[in-house]
């Protein structure tokens, strides 16, 4: 993709001929970032990411550099640094007030990175969060559910599998559902 390409080394330049104070920087920096992400170059984009966290004071512009890092991150495996930059996240949403969807994804996604790093307690806190601010997210009640599954909590895991069933249409997500029950209910 000589495109994508030309577009980072275009950005490149850009940064390297305007001061950092200026306000654009921070556009800049978001942009070649997802550019990174599309070219594969994941490390160059976290790079950019934390950039726009040290620059930047305003609290729309950081939460959302925290959590496309926090992304990136998840996607490669620093669940460690994964949970810092989503709890930075919720953070900013607690404090500032911001929509309940922004918190959800990132109750979601540190839930997910506790998940993986079997810290099961952890994970469960995080989605029952995610839960409270939202009652119908089957998302989170299935990974709830596994969690509970692995903490052998099977009776909280069930009902929470079956919610699962009962609030959402999507196929696939049922599908998992109904696998997780089987291993309780065989």
């Amino acid at each position: 993709s000589n495109q994508l390409d030309k577009a980072i080394a275009d950005y490149t330049q850009i940064l390297s001929l305007i001061p950092k104070s200026d306000d654009k920087v921070i556009d800049i920096y978001q942009n070649r970032a997802l550019l990174y992400e599309k070219t594969g170059l994941l490390d160059k984009a976290i790079a950019d990411y934390s950039k726009i966290i040290i620059l930047d004071s305003r609290f729309d512009k950081r939460m959302a550099a925290f959590k496309a890092r926090a992304s990136l991150y998840y996607q490669t495996k620093q669940w460690d640094k994964a949970i810092n930059d989503y709890s930075a996240v919720i953070g900013i949403a607690n404090k500032q007030g911001k929509p309940i969807g922004q918190l959800v994804v990132a109750l979601l996604g540190r839930g997910r990175a506790y998940a993986h790093q079997n810290d099961w307690q952890n994970a469960v806190t995080d989605f029952t969060y995610a839960i409270r601010s939202n009652p119908k997210l089957a998302e989170a009640y299935f990974e709830r559910g596994k969690a509970y599954w692995h903490l052998n909590i099977k009776d909280r895991a069930e009902v929470d599998l079956h919610k699962v069933l009962e609030v959402t249409d999507n196929a696939q997500l049922r599908q998992q559902a109904q696998q997780q029950l089987q291993k309780i209910e065989p």
